[in-house]
């Protein structure tokens, strides 16, 4: 089934037996999804829940989705949508447990940052402590920036953690 589907045999396939294996290609295969590993991690029936959920709220399908069970990908959607609205609702960022995103979005959207997320949301990669020093130094360091380099920041201040802030977070 692996060889027919051109998929890696390996440890996480090789937990599941041959008809769920052929499920999960096939609801893959139904999508276009790209068939991966993690798809592996989770039971046919967890996939497909996890497939209608993207469905039905307009989530394109990411890998990391499938690294939540559909229970809580699902209370992660329903804060989202309730508390930041469907423009909000992208798969790194309902890939978050609620009770991380309760915490961070708050702070994010208390500093005027929260768009952040909507263009990308690899600051969500970042721990709360890691997001709030890295805001911290911005700030302190601002008029050292020009205003071209300030708007990219502000648009994304995962990009000035991996190019600037890496070698100075140790500061504060």
């Amino acid at each position: 089934i692996c060889k027919e589907a051109g998929i890696k045999a390996n440890g996480c396939v090789f937990g599941r037996s041959p008809e769920e294996i052929k499920e999960i290609v096939d609801l893959c295969k139904k999508r276009g999804v790209e068939i991966t590993g993690s798809l592996f991690k989770r039971s046919p029936s967890n996939v497909k829940d996890i497939f209608y959920l993207c469905d039905r709220y307009g989530i394109s399908y990411g890998p990391a989705l499938m690294k939540k069970s559909p229970e809580a990908l699902l209370n992660s959607i329903r804060y989202i949508k309730e508390t930041y609205g469907d423009e909000y609702l992208l798969p790194l960022v309902v890939g978050r447990s609620s009770d991380y995103l309760k915490i961070v979005l708050p702070y994010l959207e208390e500093r005027g940052e929260l768009q952040v997320i909507k263009n990308s949301a690899s600051i969500l990669s970042l721990t709360y402590d890691e997001i709030d020093k890295i805001t911290e130094l911005f700030l302190k360091q601002r008029d050292e920036y020009n205003f071209v380099v300030q708007r990219e920041v502000l648009k994304n201040l995962a990009f000035l953690y991996l190019f600037k802030i890496k070698e100075e977070i140790q500061i504060i």
